[in-house]
């Protein structure tokens, strides 16, 4: 998909133009974070390739076209890392939020919101909007508001059809992430069964290696025959364990 002129103004509305001087160029300055930013939130000087730093100064048309191409780059990664129908609205409105966040490690390819979305929880993903508010460690009021716009956009056009609460799969493939704990109480939304993929098979697999079954190594979010041989051999020992007993009525083995 590609982002429509609404994407584009939402951003530039909540990154706004800093540091227009009289002459009409435009300086860089520290973001509420501390890093060194430009033009749209650019944090990247993309004709030298490096990182923005003090003292870099550029025209209103540059900042314009390097706002342009990290989106274009952004919206890029989200086609590839997003597994479910997504109208305009939604996909919009995620870009945005990567612009920000940033769309690997410690951004939107690792967040819950990424995940609720792959395995078709539309509901769940928009509320996760709003749990990126912090910056510094505290909440900060233009993020929150920035956030409530973007979760807006994401439900402007209600969500994809579903079928028995499952969202319409458009490529879902096997992959791996790296190893997180297990959430408590352990997240099911379905019967596991081998050849199964998605998130909570990913949660199962981390929870294996938790519990030193698995390398605590990144993990697949498939239940793979090892996950079922694993499980098979070891029931005695998850019994033990309280946030297996929802598992173990949830499991096909």
């Amino acid at each position: 998909m590609n982002p429509s002129i609404e994407c584009l103004a939402l951003i530039k509305k909540w990154e706004g133009l800093h540091r227009l001087r009289a002459d009409g160029l435009i300086e860089a300055y520290r973001d509420p974070i501390g890093i060194w930013t430009i033009g749209y939130g650019s944090i990247a000087n993309l004709d030298e390739s490096r990182p923005v730093r003090e003292g870099d100064v550029i025209t209103e048309s540059t900042a314009l076209r390097w706002l342009q191409a990290e989106v274009e780059e952004k919206a890029k990664r989200i086609d590839q890392l997003c597994k479910v129908t997504l109208k305009q609205c939604m996909f919009d409105a995620i870009v945005s939020f990567a612009y920000n966040v940033g769309t690997e490690e410690g951004g939107f390819k690792t967040s819950t919101l990424l995940r609720k979305l792959n395995r078709g929880d539309y509901e769940g993903a928009a509320q996760e909007f709003d749990r990126w508010i912090n910056a510094n460690g505290r909440p900060f009021q233009g993020l929150i508001n920035r956030r409530n716009d973007e979760e807006a956009l994401f439900r402007q056009d209600g969500f994809p059809a579903t079928i028995a609460g499952v969202a319409p799969i458009e490529s879902l493939e096997a992959e791996e992430s790296p190893y997180q704990p297990a959430p408590l109480p352990f997240p099911i939304s379905r019967t596991l069964r081998e050849g199964d993929i998605g998130d909570d098979c990913y949660t199962l697999n981390c929870a294996l290696a938790g519990l030193g079954f698995l390398a605590m190594a990144s993990q697949p979010n498939k239940f793979t025959s090892v996950t079922k041989l694993i499980l098979r051999r070891s029931l005695k020992r998850f019994q033990g364990v309280p946030f297996q007993v929802r598992l173990l009525q949830s499991l096909d083995i």
